[in-house]
């Protein structure tokens, strides 16, 4: 078996990932969200402009349907994180 790469750009998204749950376990919700679509988003743009050999485990499918899946799936949580209720229930 041969061990396949993982790239720099897949830690890029394994710690942004991490740094945006830990900023919503610390309480702030939207700005977390925020920046785990900043990550998705900037990834789109990494594997839509950089070539297979760069992105590493990244590359799944063809370049371009890679870059549009995660910047839609980007898009999407931005839009989710925006629309989120932040006020607590009443008691």
């Amino acid at each position: 078996m041969t061990r396949f790469p993982l790239g720099p750009l897949w830690w890029f998204v394994a710690v942004g990932s991490a740094l945006g749950l830990v900023v919503i376990a610390i309480g702030e919700v939207r700005a977390g969200g925020y920046l785990l679509a900043v990550v998705l988003g900037l990834t789109g743009i990494f594997r839509i402009s950089l070539p297979d050999k760069a992105v590493g485990a990244l590359a799944i499918r063809s370049r371009a349907g890679d870059g549009a899946a995660l910047i839609i799936l980007a898009i999407v949580v931005a839009i989710l994180f925006s629309i989120l209720k932040l006020t607590p229930l009443p008691a």
